[in-house]
């Protein structure tokens, strides 16, 4: 989990269960589930990513809308490289 405290949270989960859908499961029949939370949180958004086992494209996924040109993980950090004009959509400004 990352936040910015009051302005957007990101949350990665993953389900053991191939059948179940953790995204949705986080969201809710409607969005019941989410809603509650965000009425909350006074207008912050949350964004759930899938960790489906794949690092690299977890890490992508966090940082969408970007676009990541590279990703090197190297014990157990990684590091990403992007063009400077996509800074502000990966960390959600």
């Amino acid at each position: 989990m990352a936040r910015i405290p009051g302005l957007k949270t990101k949350i990665v989960v993953s389900s053991t269960d191939e059948k179940i859908d953790p995204v949705g499961v986080m969201v809710g029949s409607k969005g019941d589930r989410i809603n509650t939370v965000l009425s909350l949180l006074d207008g912050e958004k949350i964004d759930f990513v899938e960790n489906n086992g794949d690092s690299k494209q977890m890490i992508k996924n966090c940082l969408k809308p970007a676009h990541v040109d590279t990703i090197e993980i190297k014990d157990k950090k990684a590091i990403v490289t992007m063009d400077e004009s996509q800074k502000p959509l990966a960390i959600g400004k």
